[in-house]
């Protein structure tokens, strides 16, 4: 297996946030040393190598990762997604699903609370446990039903609960 990752380069010489975050997670779950090669998308220059690539393969942001085995090329536009496939796991685990979705929360913050509720349920499983202490929680946990991914609640008494909350 040889792993690429493409990392962009911003104008002003620095790498960009997402990519710098995204190598972070990498080095704290020890997956850093299975990256064979880094790959620079140039700001600016669509003839650098990192730009040819993700006009290859269809990828419009930083950081992406090319992973080639057994002759086939499979493409990883999320970090966390790469580390469960180098880690041989299919279940998340959410101390090291934690930092990924950290990381992806800048590419968030311009999107819709049950956006930003799904891309947590969808990394973390049933690790994420939404807190319930009163009305306005009703929301959040309506949305994470609808999101379809599973997940835990954890009713907190603040002995103001209706009794039907506790039925």
């Amino acid at each position: 297996m040889h792993v690429i990752m493409v990392k962009k380069r911003l104008e002003n010489g620095e790498a960009c946030k997402k990519c710098v975050q995204t190598e972070e997670m990498l080095r704290k779950k020890g997956l850093w040393d299975k990256i064979d090669d880094v790959i620079w998308a140039e700001e600016g220059d669509q003839a650098s190598e990192g730009m040819i690539l993700a006009q290859k393969h269809g990828v419009a942001n930083a950081p992406f990762f090319l992973v080639k085995s057994d002759g086939k090329t499979e493409v990883f536009v999320s970090g966390l997604k790469l580390a469960k496939a180098l880690n041989g796991s299919s279940k998340p685990v959410a101390s090291s699903n934690l930092a990924a979705f950290e990381s992806e929360l800048l590419e968030l913050e311009t999107k819709r609370p049950i956006d930003i509720l799904s891309k947590a349920l969808e990394l973390l499983g049933e690790e994420c446990v939404i807190a319930f202490s009163g009305s306005h929680d009703v929301a959040l946990i309506e949305m994470a039903k609808r999101s379809g991914h599973p997940f835990k609640t954890l009713v907190l008494d603040t002995g103001r609960l209706h009794p039907e909350t506790y039925e």
